[in-house]
């Protein structure tokens, strides 16, 4: 099945994540968007990570289909809430939080439309879906073979949703660039009551 090889790959990549979110400027990317985007209030982190993007919120929860990756951010961040789930099918009421966020991972949800429908129900405002534009920061750096074989694998099971997609269903609201030549992008998905 196509999430258990996921979470597997995900969950042996975890004690080298954050140094290649880090050095890719991934991290700073995805803090620089959400503060252009001014979010205040309940944040769900959706495929938190090692929870990375929580630090920035007073009020976060993540969630990850990863146990490792949620019990590395359960280490790192004691006093925000992380959960094991699957995207699909959020364990969480209807909305509950005042924005959702995923950044980056959308791409690797299988079921984009399930994804989407869940995200858009526990939020009470808005939903943002951040994701690379360009060639992918980590095709330009040097990574370690760990890393190199996790990519190799991930690869394997779907291709990433490209810019050109996500603005053809959705309204682009922020971006950072990293280094001249890539960017990150957010857009706003918006509950169809909303249009």
């Amino acid at each position: 099945m196509v999430k258990t090889r996921i979470t597997k790959a995900f969950g042996a990549v975890v004690s080298f994540y954050d140094g290649y979110m880090g050095e890719t400027g991934h991290v700073n990317a995805q803090r620089i968007i959400f503060n252009r985007l001014n979010i205040d209030g309940l944040v769900l982190d959706v495929a938190t990570g090692t929870g990375i993007m929580v630090e920035g919120f007073d009020k976060a929860v993540g969630i990850d289909i990863s146990m490792e990756m949620v019990k590395e951010a359960k280490k790192k961040y004691p006093d925000k809430e992380f959960v094991v789930g699957d995207i699909e099918y959020l364990p969480f009421k209807n909305d509950t939080f005042d924005f959702v966020i995923s950044c980056l991972a959308f791409s690797w949800f299988q079921d984009k439309r399930s994804a989407l429908e869940e995200m858009l129900r526990v939020s009470s405002e808005k939903v943002f879906v951040v994701e690379e534009e360009g060639t992918p920061v980590r095709k330009r750096i040097e990574a370690p073979d760990d890393l190199e074989l996790f990519f190799e694998e991930i690869e394997r099971l779907e291709m990433p949703i490209s810019a050109e997609e996500l603005d053809k269903s959705y309204r682009r609201v922020a971006e950072a660039d990293i280094d001249g030549s890539h960017k990150f992008v957010a857009w706003e998905v918006k509950k169809s009551t909303d249009e």
